[in-house]
């Protein structure tokens, strides 16, 4: 039974549609990595539809991209589900490096916020538009008070105007 045919014990059909898209060479080679981590069906997609954008950008062949990026985590201790999510999000980082970069200077400058862990800023999609979202869960009035005063000792001691500059 090839790699192929005993991928599709593990995962949705749409993976072993995905996987039609390569080589058959990629596509055996592909089978036998998402067949050994079990990474899940919708992790396994978002990871085979990066790899096929990131092949074709690069010209190289998929099964190597997934090999190069799987041996960056070598020796590290990830569950499968950890190991694919950093890889997808590897591979995210080399299709979009603008974006990436953005991403990166944000979660920077809303961290110099010093605001408390549970209360989150999100930027406008794309980062193209004006309009924040400030996350700010609460299960108490105590919790809402407390975290409230902790945006506000933000606002008044930090500089907050560095979020808008993109």
């Amino acid at each position: 039974m090839s790699s192929r045919s005993l991928l599709e014990e593990i995962y949705s059909p749409a993976v072993s549609q995905q996987l039609q898209r390569f080589s058959a060479q990629d596509a055996d080679l592909l089978a036998e990595w998402l067949q050994g981590y079990r990474v899940g069906s919708n992790l396994a997609l978002q990871i085979l539809e990066q790899l096929e954008d990131l092949a074709k950008k690069t010209g190289q062949a998929a099964a190597p991209l997934l090999q190069e990026a799987a041996a960056a985590y070598r020796g590290k201790r990830l569950n499968a589900k950890e190991l694919g999510r950093r890889i997808r999000d590897d591979f995210e980082a080399r299709l979009h490096p603008f974006s990436t970069a953005h991403e990166q200077t944000f979660r920077d400058r809303v961290q110099g916020l010093a605001l408390p862990p549970e209360v989150g800023i999100k930027p406008p999609q794309n980062f193209e538009g004006e309009v924040f979202t400030l996350q700010l869960p609460f299960a108490t009035e105590a919790d809402l008070i407390q975290r409230l005063r902790a945006v506000l000792d933000s606002l008044e001691t930090k500089d907050w105007s560095q979020l808008w500059k993109f």
